[in-house]
């Protein structure tokens, strides 16, 4: 989850925000090797009321395409921010080796298992030439700031010789 230094209140904004958040959650569940059943969203708005939803499955998911869309459809949208936190989470995890997906015999191999592959290779180009090498394009743009990112501004530091100078 995060907390942002300013509310957020615009459509695209947080759901660019629940797009990285997803990202991240992916990301972890690849690099523990697991899936997920439960998708949570968790927000809290300007006035801190926290509103949590969420929503089980029941096949395992693991790409950050589906726990983006589900965490979105979950946003409370009866409700007008601002948004002062967001946060995705997964839950009710199966290690890979459980992981399964109920078949036909005439299926076509799914959406879900090619996005998958497409994540991992996406984790690693990351691996290899840095976090944040690649990304879905829409967080490229100027994303908000978080409460960890902000830094108090002291000013600029001042020589001794040059202040006597004056």
């Amino acid at each position: 989850e995060e907390t942002y230094a300013t509310d957020i209140s615009s459509i695209e904004t947080i759901n660019r925000e629940i797009l990285a958040l997803a990202v991240k959650v992916s990301k972890r569940m690849r690099e523990n090797n697991f899936h997920a059943l439960t998708i949570t969203l968790k927000a809290r708005d300007g006035r801190f009321k926290t509103f949590t939803r969420s929503k089980t499955f029941k096949d395992p998911f693991q790409d950050h395409r589906t726990v983006y869309k589900e965490a979105v459809s979950l946003f409370p949208s009866e409700r007008r921010g601002p948004w002062r936190l967001l946060g995705v989470t997964v839950s009710n995890l199966v290690p890979d080796s459980m992981a399964w997906r109920r078949v036909s015999l005439f299926d076509k191999p799914k959406k879900t298992e090619l996005m998958n592959d497409l994540d991992k290779t996406m984790d690693a180009v990351n691996q290899r030439f840095g976090s944040g090498s690649l990304l879905p394009a829409s967080l490229l743009e100027g994303r908000p700031q978080t409460v960890r990112e902000v830094k108090p501004d002291f000013g600029e530091p001042q020589d001794p010789d040059e202040a006597t100078k004056k």
